[in-house]
């Protein structure tokens, strides 16, 4: 008895049915509202809702050259968001509360202005139990949901919620394909400014999975800011005072967590 080898046509209509079922399941990509969920979620174990920590910052210097001092990240749930860094000159202070932003650094007095949320302050310090408020504060941004994709980030796998493969122009957020946190944002302010904000080291030594270790904000291609988290102490509201009056400039308010919330972009 002959036994003969499967031929040449059956051999490739096996590979093509095979491949037909790979395919869908390796195209699949984690929809955005899923990946905000996982990761508001993350924040609600955390428990943390204020916290002070230690930082060293870098800042802008003479010459372009980054200048490193110590300094303090103060924050809330409540879109508040400061950072106070004792530079040689006299205090460096850039503070949020929501739409309203106020810095002042050495020799420049304290000017507040009403402008949209920036991404920092609404995943630092945004409502914690609301998924939705992320999805409204980035399609404020300009980032389109719809778009998915797939990218490598310093060894790892992430989605980028808003962009189309190798697409760095459009408004986007990268999340972690398996951790579920945020590692990267692209968008353009209200001043016409290219930003780029990487955040590094979610869930490192000491901390929980609130707040990264490191965040660096580049903007038009240089240095905006970069913070190295040191250490926090969590819990207990920080002073109002500490950050600049606040009214709406888009008449959208936080609401409970089975409604949408604020924000917009800077």
């Amino acid at each position: 008895m002959t036994i003969q080898k499967p031929g040449r046509r059956f051999a490739w209509l096996l590979g093509l049915l095979l491949a037909a079922v790979a395919v869908p399941a390796a195209a699949y990509i984690l929809p955005g509202y899923f990946l905000f969920r996982k990761f508001s979620e993350r924040l609600v174990q955390s428990g943390v809702n204020a916290a002070v920590c230690e930082i060293n910052a870098a800042l802008p210097g003479p010459g372009g050259q980054p200048v490193s001092a110590p300094g303090r990240l103060t924050m809330a749930r409540a879109e508040r968001l400061r950072l106070d860094v004792e530079l040689p000159g006299g205090p460096w202070i850039w503070a949020r509360n929501a739409d309203h932003l106020m810095m002042e650094g050495p020799g420049r007095p304290g000017r507040t202005r009403a402008i949209l949320i920036d991404p920092v302050t609404a995943l630092l310090a945004g409502p914690s139990a609301q998924p939705r408020y992320l999805e409204q504060t980035f399609a404020h941004h300009g980032v389109k949901f719809e778009e998915r994709s797939l990218v490598r980030h310093e060894g790892r796998i992430a989605i980028a919620v808003g962009a189309r493969a190798g697409d760095r122009n459009a408004p986007q957020v990268w999340m972690d394909k398996d951790r579920f946190v945020p590692v990267r944002v692209l968008w353009t302010d209200e001043d016409g400014a290219a930003n780029d904000m990487l955040m590094r080291g979610w869930g490192a030594t000491g901390f929980g999975d609130w707040i990264p270790r490191e965040i660096e904000w580049i903007r038009n291609g240089a240095l905006e800011w970069r913070i190295s988290v040191l250490a926090c102490e969590t819990g207990g509201e920080p002073a109002a005072e500490l950050f600049p009056a606040h009214r709406r400039i888009r008449g959208i308010e936080a609401v409970p967590a089975t409604g949408a919330a604020a924000a917009g972009p800077e």
